[in-house]
């Protein structure tokens, strides 16, 4: 099944092909038999990120999504304040 982009967590997966945390640096420790960057790894990526509670931003009503932004599980609670202050551009 393809990626789908307007997860933020796949999308995320696809274009980092790691979650390191914004805030605190922090990387997601995950190892995956699949080749990096192909769909599967980053399905796997996307699925174990969301299983430990990282955070990444929703798309926004215009469609606009922070696809490389992620915090933490630790961090997610600043979620609100990071955000504002994130230099990353939004894809649409």
């Amino acid at each position: 099944m393809p990626l789908n982009m307007n997860d933020p967590f796949e999308a995320h997966a696809m274009f980092g092909l790691l979650f390191e945390c914004d805030r605190c640096g922090r990387k997601l420790k995950y190892e995956s038999k699949h080749e990096v960057g192909s769909e599967n790894y980053c399905k796997e990526l996307a699925n174990e990120a969301r299983r430990q509670k990282w955070f990444c931003p929703e798309a926004e009503p215009d469609g606009k999504m922070h696809v490389m932004f992620c915090l933490c599980p630790d961090c997610a609670p600043f979620k609100e304040e990071e955000l504002a202050k994130t230099k990353w551009n939004k894809l649409s």
